[in-house]
């Protein structure tokens, strides 16, 4: 009856506007890609990530709050190495994102295993070589992804519509940064992550929105994750928007990349 019910359901199965907006940027990417994937070949050269257009090929991959997960089977059908599936609500992935992966990703094969974090909330939990699931709020996710190892952490992340509630905005910024291996070691070019967000700029009765998120973002990155290791003290948050929708279906809608760079490659921070 209700999209989102706020502490209980998330909308994790309905088909939101934004995930269909970044699956379309995705096809685009792809469709593009792949008429210059020959050259790419004869050079035998890999694109840097901050440089690659199709950024999750061959690379570790979330998708934060995926409900059906579409932008996140598109990565794992274009040569993501390894996908990670959340959502908050647990049936959510067991009824729309292992469904999804089962019809459209050959031999998903999951297991369950639970998870009990310090703070005692529930992670649940289940993975094989290409797919993990997770469940759970923003703060236990979180944990969850800093107790990761490094060789378990992510290049690439997706979301879309998880920027509708203001008061929940900067534990989603933590996830989105602490997907990543921040303090890896440092070389000339090196990007250390790149974010995909599908959102509206404004969210009318609710006051989130898009714009909002990228100040808290940038914000949140310069005061605790620009230094995060003394081989690279002081990393660059590079924001663009790659897509823009004016469809009348609501107000606009964009899809929003973000660029984790090291200072060593010469970015600087943009907005």
């Amino acid at each position: 009856e209700f999209d989102v019910v706020k502490g209980e359901y998330e909308g994790g199965l309905k088909l939101w506007e934004g995930a269909v907006d970044l699956v379309n940027h995705m096809r685009s990417v792809i469709t593009q890609t792949h008429r210059d994937q020959l050259q790419q070949q004869q050079q035998k050269q890999k694109l840097c990530l901050r440089d690659a257009d199709a950024c999750w090929r061959g690379e570790r991959v979330i998708e934060f709050g995926c409900g059906h997960a579409l932008p996140l089977i598109i990565a794992a059908m274009d040569g993501a190495r390894g996908v990670c599936a959340h959502d908050y609500n647990k049936f959510a992935l067991e009824l729309a994102t292992a469904h999804n992966f089962a019809r459209n990703v050959p031999h998903p094969q999951l297991r369950q295993l639970i998870h009990d974090q310090p703070n005692k909330t529930n992670i649940s939990s289940s993975k094989n070589n290409n797919l993990e699931m997770i469940s759970g709020s923003w703060r236990s996710v979180r944990a969850a992804l800093f107790q990761k190892p490094s060789h378990e952490k992510f290049r690439v992340a997706l979301a879309a519509e998880t920027v509708y509630d203001v008061s929940q905005m900067r534990a989603f910024a933590h996830c989105v940064l602490a997907a990543f291996d921040l303090n890896r070691p440092a070389n000339c070019g090196c990007c250390y992550g790149v974010a995909f967000i599908a959102a509206k700029r404004y969210y009318f009765g609710v006051g989130g929105g898009l714009n909002q998120f990228e100040q808290v973002l940038t914000k949140l990155f310069r005061k605790e994750y620009q230094q995060t290791s003394h081989d690279d003290p002081s990393k660059a948050l590079l924001l663009r928007k790659v897509r823009s929708i004016a469809d009348g279906s609501s107000n606009v809608r964009d899809v929003l990349r973000i660029d984790i760079v090291s200072s060593k490659s010469g970015g600087a921070a943009s907005r």
